[in-house]
């Protein structure tokens, strides 16, 4: 499959967060203002994932030796089957809280 990424638009926004909270907003208790503040991720719609999008677009980004600006690595629901991508594209632990492990790349 070939993928082409491209940066974010304000459009975008609706689209992923829907995308981010349609699996944990019914599991978790979350302060909603302070999750939507901090979406800044890597999205796959459900439909599409489990097919090498996230491995791929997670390489791609890596190989362009993009970070984020703030210098913070993913911030992932525990219940998020995400996590094994991240740990898949080297990201390790950092710290967690009681519903996200923060990640950050060696």
């Amino acid at each position: 499959m070939r993928m082409i990424l491209r940066l974010a638009r304000p459009e975008d926004f609706d689209y992923c967060a829907r995308l981010y909270f349609e699996e944990v907003e019914k599991e978790l208790n979350l302060n909603m203002d302070a999750q939507v503040a901090g979406l800044r991720q890597l999205f796959v719609d459900g439909a599409l994932r489990r097919r090498g999008i996230g491995t791929e677009g997670g390489e791609s980004v890596d190989r362009g030796g993009s970070e984020s600006r703030s210098g913070d690595g993913p911030r992932v629901v525990k219940t998020n089957p995400a996590l094994r991508l991240y740990e898949r594209l080297v990201f390790c632990t950092t710290h967690q809280d009681e519903r996200k492990f923060y990640m950050r790349r060696d």
